[in-house]
């Protein structure tokens, strides 16, 4: 009788710790879902913040640039000023063809007109360009630059 009663409560135990197991892996499937929603919301902030760090960064860069053409504009204001006071002066760059001696030796030009304003050149680790109010090649020749540079 004694073994039957203990098989009894062993049964009823037994019974109470399926029913146990059972919701607690109810709930760690409730707890797995609301970590992979989680997880999945943690991951699109997480995109958010490297997206905005981005935009942040990108902003910086054009305020820096803003601040430059503000600079460059106030110099160039700053010009107009001069030249309505003291009439225009025009700056012209006349790049010479190499010498005879220079083309047997090899050299090459140093300077370079991308095109009738600019010329550029190579400086350290950098390219460095000019603008003029006119650039005459290797090409031009004296009456070319006389009759540009002549009084309008």
């Amino acid at each position: 009788m004694q073994i039957e009663v203990l098989d009894k409560n062993i049964e009823q135990e037994r019974k109470a710790m399926q029913l146990r197991v059972a919701e607690l892996e109810k709930k760690l499937e409730v707890v797995t879902r609301d970590l992979a929603v989680t997880e999945s919301s943690l991951a699109f902030k997480d995109t958010q913040l490297t997206t905005s760090q981005n935009n942040l960064m990108e902003l910086e860069e054009l305020r820096e640039m803003k601040k430059d053409i503000d600079r460059k504009n106030e110099q160039t204001a700053s010009l107009l000023k001069i030249q309505d006071m003291k009439g225009k002066i025009r700056v012209f760059c006349r790049l010479r063809p190499l010498s005879e001696k220079e083309i047997a030796e090899k050299e090459r030009n140093v300077l370079t007109s991308l095109d009738e304003l600019t010329v550029e050149h190579q400086w350290r680790d950098e390219i460095k360009q000019h603008l003029y109010d006119r650039v005459f090649d290797g090409k031009a020749t004296q009456e070319d630059v006389f009759e540009d540079t002549k009084a309008s």
